[in-house]
Parts: structure tokens; sequence; C-alpha cells
């Protein structure tokens, strides 16, 4: 039976009024225009009628409704998938049930393909760094087959856009000193516009067993490091033994260690599909900043702290519009994946927002008595945590601070007694202090 501990209560969204005696009948909703359901605008208007007089009350995405006129037009979105939905309301107060809904997809304009770029450099990140300058914007550049690299730096892609990299099966093994003395991913992409990288194995040199001992250094190492940009995919991709996250994203000011991680770009757009990534030092990936992240469909296994952190490093670093979707996370030290505010000062209301945590199985629980998801250190809003299958020692599902959100239709197992992690219980779902409006349905637990 499932539990939910409220140590302060949270506030139900605004239910309608109700109606008028003598009028219970709602309106119907209708959506008579919208975008094509895949488009290259960043814009998109629709029209809709009721079948009753009365007004309308719209919603994008995971944001709540409010009211609205037809036509309705939203601008500046972000690439992926998108819901608008709208429901009507007549002037007897009765509010349609079933709100007229209208996905669509914002995709990214073609990259350019001016033709393949073949290439065999020389090994060191020094003669790959060149060869890739060597190939124009706009091009594929295509590695040989199956080939070995090493590296004792970076291999760094800056300032370039259009390029898709294809490693066609090679391996970059990076031995970049373990000190965290500078920051040495193997792949650096910095301020580069609709880059996609594919098909590839990534090494680091980190030989010890990722949840044992303490971490070392600053762990700047990572398998891929992402600063700034618009329009970034990694895909197919392997990363193995990183000393640092297999993937981090950051603003651009962020690049030296000591860097302003409030300065320069922030990140946009970054899609991380299909990863496989085994031992890593830190995070498992890592979204530090950004404006529309996606992990899709991922493998991660062996992280010493966390599977998916969702943290900002200062406050006024915005972290919005990001989607956690069907991926497997194993063998992590403190939780599976959390939204966590800076730890500066709160966060700043609007910087952390409209967070979907959807379809995520977590076969083994942490090593430590941390829930499996974790929201906390707001304000935070409109967190969504649903369908996902999660195994903990302690707590399930934790909110703390997070204005506006749900959890719902979650499997969760506690591994351990309830009690094995001292007071309090561990519970299925916690909502705590400062979280209002938050929907908790159809989630099942078990072990407890």
């Amino acid at each position: 039976m499932l539990s939910i501990a409220i140590a302060a209560p949270a506030t139900a969204a605004a239910a309608p009024k109700s109606p008028k005696k003598g009028d219970t009948t709602a309106p119907q909703t209708t959506i008579t225009a919208g975008p094509d359901a895949s488009t290259t605008s960043e814009s998109a208007s629709f029209s809709f009628a009721s079948s009753e007089p009365g007004s309308f009350e719209c919603a994008l995405d995971a944001a709540a409704f409010a009211g609205c006129t037809s036509p309705k037009s939203y601008t500046a979105l972000l690439l992926g998938d998108h819901t608008f939905k709208v429901r009507a309301r007549d002037s007897a107060g009765n509010v349609d049930a079933t709100p007229a809904t209208y996905a669509w997809q914002v995709v990214a304009e073609p990259v350019a393909d001016d033709g393949v770029c073949a290439i065999d450099p020389a090994d060191g990140q020094a003669a790959l760094t060149t060869a890739i300058q060597s190939c124009p914007d706009g091009s594929r550049v295509s590695f040989p087959a199956a080939k070995t690299y090493h590296q004792t730096d970076s291999i760094t892609i800056e300032g370039r856009s259009n390029l898709t990299i294809d490693g066609n099966g090679s391996e970059f093994v990076s031995s970049a000193p373990n000190d965290g003395s500078l920051k040495k991913p193997n792949w650096l992409i910095f301020e580069s516009a609709n880059i996609l990288v594919e098909d590839m194995t990534v090494r680091g040199n980190f030989a010890g067993g990722a949840r044992t001992g303490v971490p070392q250094g600053n762990q700047f190492n990572h398998g891929f490091q992402i600063y700034g940009g618009d329009g970034t995919t990694i895909r197919d991709v392997s990363v193995l033994n990183v000393f640092g996250d297999f993937v981090n994203t950051a603003a651009s000011g962020a690049r030296s260690i000591g860097g302003d991680v409030r300065a320069g770009q922030m990140p946009r757009n970054v899609r991380v599909q299909r990863l496989t990534g085994t031992t890593a030092q830190r995070m498992c990936v890592s979204f530090s900043a950004g404006i529309g992240m996606w992990l899709e469909d991922s493998n991660l296994s062996d992280c010493h702290y966390a599977g998916v952190d969702l943290e900002p490093d200062w406050s006024d670093v915005p972290l919005r519009d990001v989607h956690i979707l069907r991926n497997t996370i194993s063998g992590f030290y403190l939780f599976a994946i959390a939204v966590v505010g800076p730890y500066d000062v709160d966060a700043i209301p609007g910087d952390i927002d409209g967070i979907e945590i959807r379809g995520n199985v977590t076969p083994t629980a942490s090593d430590t008595c941390w829930p499996a998801v974790i929201a906390e250190r707001g304000p935070m809003s409109n967190i969504v945590t649903a369908d996902n299958t999660l195994r903990t020692l302690y707590d399930g599902i934790r909110y703390r601070e997070v204005n506006t959100g749900s959890i719902t239709a979650n499997s969760i197992t506690i591994q351990a007694s309830p009690n094995y992690c001292g007071p309090p219980i561990g519970l299925p779902v916690r909502v705590e202090e400062g979280s209002t409006n938050i929907a908790v349905s159809g989630n099942t637990s078990s072990g407890y």
C-alpha cells in the first residue's frame, strides 16, 4: 500500500468553480487550426472554439492552465515535442473536463551537407583537432572505420556550425592527468551550433571502481563537455572510465577553472540519445546549465556520486525545459536522478522550471540512504515524475520547495526494511515543506 508523508500541506491546483444551479452541462472544446506536426518554426499559433459561449484556458507543455483567447500564439519555442491544451468554460462555470490537445514537434533546420570530409589524422589531440578544423562547416567529418586514436588533452570543436562528426566505430582514448588542475574532457564543444557527434567510443584513463574510495580532484575530465552553443546532439556513443561525467553542460564562461559559470552563452537544445556509459568518477550525466535538454534511451552505470544531476552551479543560471526519458541507471552512490538548486543561495524563481522525469528504470538501489529521485532546494516549478520503475533503500521520490508538479504512476520498491536508514522511515513518496500544487496519484510500492 502506498504511503505518502506530507510535512507541510500541498495545495491542490485550483479547481473549476461550481456551476450555477440549473446548468450542469460542460462545453466541448475544439482546436480548429495549429502548426504542422513537424516544423522548423519556433513560433506557433492556435485557433479554437467552444460549443457554448464563455471563456477559454490554455496550457503549453507542463505549464498550468491560464486564461486565453483565440487565436493563442507562442514564440521562442525550443526544439523538441510540444503539447498545447485548451479547455472551454461556459457562462454557468462548467469546464470542459477533456481539454482539446494538439501535439507537434519543433525540429532543427536541416544540417547543410556540403559532402563527406573524410579524414585519417595522426595520433594525438592536436592532429585530431586540426583534421576536424580542416573540414568546412556544413560537412560530414568521417573518421576511418574502427580505428583507435590517443590524446593527452581535449579534441576541440569551437565556433563551428552544421557539422557532423562520424566516428565510424573508432575509439578515442585519453591519458590526460587526473589531477584536477585543468579541464581536459575527451571532447570539448564550445559555442557551436548544430553539431552532431555519433558512432564512437570515448575512453578515459580512470581505472578504479567509481563507487569505492573518495573522489579525487575536481574531476573535470569528462567524456563530453558542452559549453554554450545551440543544437548539440550526442548519439549512439559509448563513454568508459572517465574521471568526471560521461556528459556535462555548462555556460561557456566556465571553460577555465575558476571561470564565471554565469557568463557567456548558456547551452541550448542539447540532446544525448542512446548513450552507453560505464564507470564515471563523478555523475553519469550532469546538466549544470541549459535551456532545452534531453537525455533519452541511455544505459548508465557505475557512477560515484549519482546517475543524473540537474543542478545549476550558481544562482541566476537557467535549467529549463529538461527531459530525462526512458533511461536505465544502475550502480550509483547517492541518487538516481536529482533536481537541485544552487548551493550559493536559493534558486531564483523561474530558473529551474519544466523538468520531466519519465519512463526511467533503476534496477539497483543506491549505495546510501538517499531517495531514488529528489527535487529540492528551490524554488523550482513544473517538476513531473511519472511512469518510472525505481528501487531504493529509503524514499522513492521526494519533493521539497517545488511549486507545481506531479508524482504519478511510478512503481517503487524499497529494497531494505523501512527503518534501514534510521528515522524518519523511508516512504515511497514524500512531499515536504514549501511544496504546493503537487498532484500525487497512481503510484505503487512494494517492500515497504
